[in-house]
Order: structure tokens, then C-alpha cells, then sequence
């Protein structure tokens, strides 16, 4: 199993974790890819009939704790090289919490009925451990003490019992996930008189003190610190491979995040030329900034996390609908409260001095979880932008826009069509190039989507009379980029239709995936019923666009060919490349759609030739 990924993320949906509060996965817990594939499997497998005293289940659990260790241990090793910043005690000691939150019945993540079964069978365990405990000092007198202590009459869950057999069996379970721990492997001890020390190799497998508390510290918190070092690690990977696709090696091109050079004119036209050079600035700009929407939405899920709980639990208040443990929380919050944070941002400041979040990318500001506009986290960077309203200049390392003498540069173009053409008018929905989520884009479409006249559209009036006779003219919309022609010609409108329909495609595929995998949504006021509602308007919206489109080259039977070439350029170069990289399972479904899509565009171009 893979337990270290470049690709796969974790899991933060409702009906995946404890707790979140409601199924439109608007505030809760994201639980980490590591602890998706824990290796439990001893746990699941052992029995209740047999384990009746703490000495049996505290064999099991060593073992599996054991195996953890060696399962991550090995993918360590394998993926050390992308993870230069992570030491493996740590890794160690977060899978060692959660092995405690899973004992103590305070794990947060619902994995499947094989996880339901090891909760119950815990509780059997320990109601077995129970009354065994109540049996053997019946006679000595202590019998009272520990029934007052341990006697569980709400759901049989055992907490104080399992709170207590943890803490004393912590180390043995500490020493089994450490087993074949590095010899050079160091973890910090707790501080004593405000010094630090390392323990002694083997991430303190040979110490007599457990040198963590990890297992103290709240799951969900846990999660979220370790959200942020993993996001933090995966952005700068993809941020850098931004940068040199649209930038090149020491800003030798200038490219912006539709695909266009912004450094070239197409001769006697005054916008930006689309160029192949700069095919692969989209193509890493845009998964970027789908991937960037979806950790901003699982970002905003657990800091609303940490708000609700952080103003909950340092009093006595006991959360109504958590159906957890929580014994230890008190104390913690009471502790956490002393260090200044009760408020959101101070933690959010701790996630930043993280070792990923702090280093970034070389010459680039480190990442902020507190920043706003282009200093935000989740902002996708100055390289993945539209062209600006000049053309830019690349000499010597570095980038200008060229501007006249007062300060001006491009003039939009004045639109003549041909006498005795009626142009075709096209009212195209446009979601446009701003960072932001395409529901949002289209949220006056979405509300009314019968309107043509809301600020998500645009009105194109093309024509074609010939090779040197065509143009569209593009106006209206809100979200009219800064930098996008206003005219281009018609060959470069069928290319920006067909292109701006596949990105959102991808984007309507991504905002909806999990609306699609989840066949509990009931309420029909719930977001995924609108948003699919949306979309399912978007798609008739386009069926009428393209009818519009292809009315303008009805009577160009000879140029057909040429947009199917622009079609195959736009799937092989752009579609295919994309979809294939935001794809969670690359295997033989996927190869077989992209060969069943060439072979139909492959019979339409040989038809039209012929």
C-alpha cells in the first residue's frame, strides 16, 4: 500500500470522518493519507472470545503498531527524496496517536464496515477486560473502587478503562512502532527547564519515557498540522513547475495560464499570439488552480474546525453531538488557551513556521495560511495569470511590459464587418480567467440561468466571408479579462469556445466529484443539488452555443478540415494532458476513452476531406 504521494491527497468528506457537522463538508477534520492505509489489519483480524485480560490485546496491539512501523518505514526509504524536510520519528509518532485515538475509541475517521466491527470489538474487549478486572479483586476489597471508576453505562464504550490502559501500555506500543526505527533517527524529548534534547537514536526506541505527547494532542488537530506540511510540500512542487512552464529557465518567455505568448503580436493584430510554446503554462496552471480550489475548501473545512472547538472546549461544555472520546480534552484546551491560541490565527502562524510552508520556492515569499489577495496561500501565483494589457518585453533575465512614451499600449480594434453580411450573433455564458470556483463564476447564471442579459455573459458577432474576411467581436461581461482581445478572428474563436468549454468541463468534473460519489444527498436545498442543477443548465446552455458556432461556418465546407485539426490539437495538447494528471486512477478506462475520442475525431476529419 501507498503510504507517501505526490498525488492522492486526504479524505475530508462527512460521511468519512466523526463529527463533521454536516453533508455539505462546510466545517470538520481531514484525515491525512497516511492514516487512510494504517496498517491495522492485526487489529481487525483479532478476536473478542480470546482477549479477555490487558495482557492479550496489549500482544495485538505491539503487533500492529509493529507492522505500522515497518509499512512506513519501507515507503520512507523509497520516497525520502520528495519528503527532504520530514523525519521519520515523526511519521512514526502520528501513526503511533492514532493507534491510541483508535484504542481509546477517539479515532475520527470512518473507513468502511471493517472499521465498525474493530470499534465494536474493542468494546467487547474491554467490557471483557472489565468484568474480568471486577472478578479477580472481588476478595481484596477493591472491587467498589473500580466498578465506581470503570463501570460504563452509556453504550458500553469503556472510556476511563481504555484512557487508563493506554496510558500505561503507551511506552510498549511506543517501543514496537520504533522497533526498526533508524539508528540515526532523533526525535525531540520534551522540553525540561526550556531546553531541548534529542533522544538517544532509534527515534527513543531504548528510552524509558515516551518522548512524545502526540497522542495527547487532539486528532483533529493533529491532521490539520500535518494538512498544512503536506500542502505546503506539494504547492511548491507544483508552483515551481509552473514557474518554468510559463516563465522557461531564467525568464526566457513569458507565458499566461490560457496559453498564450505574452511577448509576441500575431502579425497585423493587436492581441497576444496563442503559441505551442506556451501550451504547457496551461496545462500546469490550470490543474494548479483546481487543486488550489479544492485545499482552499478543505482548509476553510478544519479552520472552522478549530474556531468551533477551540471556543467549546476549555470550558466545561461538552459538545452534544460528538459521539467520541473525550476525556483528556480539558486539560489540553486549558493549556492551549494559556499560549494565546483561543484565536484562529495563532495557530494558523504555528502551521506557517512549518519547515515546507517556510522555505517555498527560491525567490518566492514563503506561504502564508493569514495572507489575503496575491499573498494568500491558495492564490495561484503571478505566473499563472492572464497576459497583461501590453506586450511584454524578456531581455537580460528579466520581464517588462513595453509601453508608449505615455504610458499607453494596446487599442482594441474597431469591428467592420463586410457590407451585405449579417454577422452571427453568439450569446456565449463565459466563466472567464479569475481564480475562483466555476459555481462561483456562474453564480448569476446558476440563480437565473433563462437570463441572457446577467453578468456571465458575453455577446460575440462573427463572421466569415473568407481567409482574409473573418472576425468575432467579443463584449459584454462582467468578467471581461484585462489583456483578451476584444476582436479575433474566427478560426481563433472556434479555438477559444472549444478550449474554454473543456476547462469547464474539467472544472464542472472536479466541483462535482464528490456530489457524484456521494448517493446519500437527500435535502433538496443542499449545495449539491443546486450545483448539479447548474450544470446540468450549462450543458443545455452550451448544446445552443455550438449550434450558433458552427452556423457561422455552415457555408465553408472546404475549411471544415482545419477545426478538426484545431479539435485533435486542442484534446491531444491540452484536454488529454490535463484530465490525465487530475485523474486518481491512471489505468485502461482512461486509455480507452482517449482512444475511443480519436477515433471518432480521426472519422470526422477523413469524412470531411473525402
Amino acid at each position: 500500500t501507498v503510504r507517501f504521494s505526490d498525488e492522492y491527497g486526504g479524505q475530508c468528506t462527512f460521511n468519512r470522518i466523526k463529527d463533521n457537522e454536516t453533508d455539505d463538508n462546510a466545517c470538520g477534520a481531514c484525515a491525512p493519507y497516511r492514516r487512510l492505509h494504517l496498517c491495522d489489519y492485526n487489529l481487525e483480524k483479532m478476536g473478542t472470545k480470546k482477549i479477555d485480560n490487558k495482557h492479550d490485546l496489549l500482544a495485538e496491539v505491539c503487533m500492529a503498531a509493529k507492522y505500522e512501523g515497518e509499512s512506513l518505514l519501507k515507503q520512507y526509504e523509497e520516497h525520502k527524496n520528495n519528503y527532504p524536510h520530514t523525519n521519520i520519528c515523526t511519521v512514526l509518532a502520528r501513526s503511533f496517536a492514532d493507534i491510541g485515538d483508535i484504542i481509546r475509541g477517539k479515532d475520527l475517521y470512518i473507513r468502511n464496515k471493517k472499521k465498525e466491527r474493530l470499534d465494536e470489538n474493542l468494546k467487547t474487549i474491554f467490557k471483557n477486560i472489565y468484568e474480568k478486572l471486577l472478578q479477580e479483586n472481588q476478595k481484596n476489597g477493591k472491587k467498589s473502587a473500580l466498578q465506581a471508576r470503570y463501570q460504563d453505562e452509556n453504550g458500553g464504550n469503556y472510556y476511563k478503562l481504555r484512557e487508563d490502559w493506554w496510558a500505561l501500555n503507551r511506552d510498549q506500543v511506543w517501543k514496537a512502532i520504533t522497533c526498526n526505527a533508524p539508528t540515526g533517527a532523533d526525535y525531540f524529548k520534551p522540553p525540561k527547564n526550556r531546553r531541548r534534547e534529542f533522544t538517544n537514536g532509534q527515534c527513543g526506541h531504548r528510552d524509558e519515557n515516551v518522548p512524545t505527547y502526540l497522542d495527547y494532542v487532539p486528532q483533529f488537530l493533529r491532521w490539520f498540522e500535518e494538512w498544512a506540511e503536506e500542502f505546503c510540500r506539494k504547492r511548491n512542487i507544483k508552483l515551481k513547475m509552473a514557474k518554468e512552464a510559463c516563465r522557461g529557465e531564467g525568464n526566457t518567455k513569458y507565458c499566461s495560464q490560457n496559453g498564450f505568448d505574452c511577448t509576441r503580436l500575431i502579425p497585423n493584430k493587436d492581441y497576444c499570439s496563442r503559441d505551442s510554446n506556451c501550451t504547457t503554462c496551461l496545462n500546469k496552471c490550470i490543474p494548479y488552480d483546481l487543486w488550489l480550489r479544492n485545499r482552499r475548501d478543505e482548509f476553510k473545512m478544519q479552520k472552522g474546525k478549530y474556531e468551533n472547538e477551540i471556543k467549546t472546549k476549555p470550558s466545561n461544555t461538552v459538545i452534544s453531538n460528538s459521539n467520541i472520546n473525550t476525556e483528556y480534552y480539558k486539560t489540553f484546551y486549558e493549556n492551549f488557551g494559556k499560549n494565546n491560541h483561543k484565536t484562529a490565527n495563532y495557530f494558523l502562524q504555528l502551521l506557517n513556521n512549518g519547515s515546507y510552508c517556510k522555505e517555498g520556492v527560491k525567490g518566492e515569499s514563503p506561504i502564508n495560511f493569514n495572507g489575503t489577495g496575491n499573498t494568500d496561500a491558495f492564490d495561484r501565483s503571478k505566473y499563472c495569470q492572464v497576459c497583461p494589457a501590453c506586450v511584454v518585453k524578456c531581455e537580460g533575465g528579466k520581464c517588462e511590459e513595453k509601453k508608449n512614451s505615455d504610458g499607453s499600449c494596446i487599442e482594441s480594434q474597431k469591428y467592420t464587418p463586410p457590407r451585405n453580411l449579417l454577422p452571427t450573433s453568439i450569446y456565449v455564458l463565459f466563466s472567464g480567467d479569475h481564480q475562483k470556483d466555476i459555481t462561483e463564476k456562474l453564480s448569476s447564471f446558476c440563480k437565473n440561468p433563462e437570463s441572457e442579459n446577467n453578468r456571465d455573459y458575453q455577446t460575440w458577432q462573427c463572421y466569415y466571408k473568407s481567409s482574409d474576411y473573418n472576425n468575432c467581436e467579443m463584449k459584454g461581461s462582467l468578467y471581461k479579462v484585462e489583456g483578451d482581445p476584444n476582436i479575433i478572428v474566427s478560426h481563433e474563436c472556434f479555438h477559444l469556445w472549444v478550449k474554454s468549454l473543456l476547462i469547464d468541463t474539467i472544472k464542472w468534473e472536479t466541483k462535482l466529484k464528490n456530489c457524484i460519489n456521494n448517493t446519500n444527498v437527500t435535502n433538496c436545498y443542499n449545495k449539491c443539488n443546486k450545483n448539479c442543477e447548474c450544470f446540468d443548465n450549462w450543458i443545455k446552455r452550451k448544446e445552443i452555443e455550438w449550434q450558433k458556432v458552427k452556423d457561422v461556418y455552415k457555408d465553408q465546407k472546404q475549411s471544415l478540415s482545419i477545426y478538426y485539426e484545431k479539435l485533435e490539437n486542442l484534446f491531444q495538447s491540452y484536454f488529454f494532458e490535463v484530465m490525465y494528471s487530475l485523474k486518481e486512477e491512471k489505468d485502461r478506462k482512461w486509455n480507452q476513452f482517449k482512444d475511443d475520442l480519436n477515433k471518432k475525431i480521426a472519422s470526422f476529419k477523413k469524412n470531411t476531406d473525402a
